[in-house]
């Protein structure tokens, strides 16, 4: 499966899930950075059970194969035009490391992202003028 195969696979997945969980009467929605944000309160228990049914009824979400520094060093160019364009829109963003530093921080909890904003503790940058890039918008 191609890149973009697997990407459209993901999000009409998470789609999926996030329909299956709000009619399990756990709202969710899928957020722009590809996540499902979940309302579930303290029913830690119910959420699983439900999270549970919706992964039986829609199967497992296949893993992909890891990126390749060609890929990475693609999505950085568009990361840091996502940058560019929430400094132009007066956001403060965390300036983009080096492409090496990006490529080799990409797997770990240090990875950056166009949409994090300068001062910690502040919530994701979000503007729809400035739509986050997909593994997809890659142009080969």
């Amino acid at each position: 499966m191609d890149r973009a195969a697997e990407a459209e696979y993901r999000r009409e997945y998470l789609e999926f899930t996030a329909d299956c969980l709000t009619e399990a009467g756990f709202p969710s929605e899928l957020m722009p950075n590809g996540s499902v944000k979940t309302a579930h309160g303290a029913q830690y228990d119910e959420f699983r059970q439900a999270s549970q049914e919706c992964d039986q009824e829609f199967g497992p979400l296949p893993s992909a194969a890891p990126a390749s520094d060609e890929e990475l060093s693609k999505f950085y160019d568009l990361q840091v035009e996502s940058y560019e364009c929430l400094v132009e829109h007066g956001h403060n963003p965390m300036p983009p490391p080096s492409r090496e530093t990006y490529i080799a921080q990409f797997h770990t909890d240090q990875a950056w992202d166009a949409y994090l904003p300068a001062q910690q503790g502040q919530p994701y940058i979000d503007d729809p003028a400035c739509p986050r890039p997909q593994p997809e918008d890659i142009e080969w």
